[in-house]
């Protein structure tokens, strides 16, 4: 970074926030954007600071003072400042930009992205690795800065970075990671995108920034890459052995007994097997009984196919994160049949063909809720005959009903295929009033 010039921080939430602060101890001439209101405790110390505080048109008007702009992930780079900033050789960065300056070759860095299921991916691999007596951290996508890994004191050997397509959308160029895993690349984030190719394209970019990547192959396609090791284990299903209480992995010719009594869904067990896949691979050696000690009393993150009660053996499982249609799929398929799922919020440009073929045989009554109800009963009216279906001005009255026409051994689930948008805060304030309108009508104990 060139002295004198000033740099833009754009968007000043958690990420803002430590980019702010970092870039600050380097002795940076900072502007800060944010389109939102800021709290007074935020504006006075970035007064004190010296931080400007400017909107874009301002920014705009001495853009000649600017060398680069770090932006917070989520914010839309088609924006027509972005756009300016780029025509105008302003840099655009992101916080991936500081591991490309911070490098420390004791640090074996893990990278992972995927439509569905990364935090929890990354949340199982870093208890593991803790269990092993392996320092570790997670970082970026999960909720914490990547900047924590400068700013606060740990003793890790292993970083595990939690990638977005918004982050790697500004994924420096120079940046390598030793491990990289792609999980799977559904449609997702189609309001955002132009197409689901090139949302895709974008997930996939990450493979030309691991020295060692790790894909699903039903859902990626990696090509010209020298160290490429498929996840797949739908090719591994006949070394796999499964009863009702436990899976029986088979991992580059060692076993491993698997029972998740709290950690439940075929899905979660694609995850077990991803992540020993990787460790295993990184050279880390694990017994057999070491793992199946682990996974007895794991129970993973909330609001991912969790099983919060039963009640007269019926099962409610909130699965609020399912924000998209592919995972609400993957929750199905870990379930037989009688199921009461609630569905709907904020589409995002999904299509709802052929969903119905998942229905078929597993769900019994479709509660929807949320800004696109209607059309979403729209489709499903058409191309269902069997499946009561009813549209709901709340979350409370899908419930209420759902209680009048239930059965004993049935399953009630939250898996809403959408964003939460217009009825609640984000997905985990809709798992939570799931959780307590459960608690309140079943009379759950």
């Amino acid at each position: 970074m060139t002295k004198n010039k000033k740099i833009i921080i754009y968007g000043y939430g958690i990420t803002g926030q430590s980019i702010v602060k970092y870039l600050l101890q380097q002795g940076c001439n900072l502007t800060v954007i944010d389109n939102k209101p800021l709290l007074k405790n935020d504006i006075d110390f970035l007064r004190s600071k010296d931080v400007s505080l400017l909107d874009e048109n301002e920014v705009l008007s001495n853009i000649h003072e600017y060398e680069s702009c770090f932006v917070s992930p989520g914010v839309d780079l088609r924006k027509n400042f972005f756009v300016i900033l780029k025509q105008s050789k302003v840099d655009l960065r992101n916080d991936l930009y500081f591991l490309t300056k911070n490098k420390n070759s004791n640090l074996k860095t893990i990278a992972v992205t995927g439509t569905n299921g990364k935090t929890t991916f990354c949340t199982l691999l870093n208890d593991l690795f803790k269990y092993m007596g392996l320092e570790s951290i997670c970082i970026g996508n999960i909720g914490n800065p990547i900047l924590d890994l400068f700013l606060t004191k740990h003793d890790a050997k292993i970083v595990i970075i939690e990638l977005s397509s918004y982050q790697i959308e500004l994924i420096p160029k120079d940046l390598l990671f030793d491990f990289g895993a792609i999980l799977n690349i559904e449609p997702d984030h189609l309001d955002r995108y132009a197409s689901f190719k090139e949302y895709k394209s974008i997930k996939e970019s990450l493979a030309q920034h691991s020295k060692a990547i790790f894909y699903d192959k039903n859902t990626t396609d990696i090509k010209n890459h020298s160290s490429a090791v498929e996840i797949n284990l739908l090719d591994r299903i006949k070394k796999i052995k499964h009863s009702k209480e436990c899976y029986e992995l088979e991992i580059d010719n060692q076993k491993f007994l698997i029972n998740t009594p709290f950690f439940k869904g075929f899905h979660n067990i694609k995850n077990i097997f991803n992540a020993l896949l990787l460790i295993k691979r990184m050279g880390i050696k694990m017994s057999d009984d070491q793992i199946t000690n682990f996974f007895k009393s794991y129970h993973g993150l909330p609001h991912r196919f969790e099983t919060i009660k039963i009640w007269k053996n019926i099962h409610f499982i909130n699965d609020s994160k399912a924000t998209n249609i592919a995972s609400s799929i993957a929750a199905l398929e870990s379930l037989s049949a009688n199921v009461h799922l609630i569905f709907g919020g904020d589409l995002k440009g999904q299509k709802l063909d052929g969903l119905e073929k998942i229905f078929e045989g597993k769900v019994i009554s479709l509660s929807l809720i949320g800004q696109d109800a209607d059309k979403i009963m729209s489709y499903f009216n058409k191309v269902v005959n069997n499946i009561k279906i009813h549209q709901f001005a709340s979350l409370e009255n899908a419930l209420i009903d759902i209680k009048e026409n239930i059965s004993t051994f049935d399953t009630v689930l939250l898996s809403p295929g959408c964003a939460s948008f217009g009825m609640f805060k984000n997905y985990m304030h809709r798992g939570d009033v799931f959780k307590e309108l459960v608690e309140r009508h079943f009379n759950c104990s």
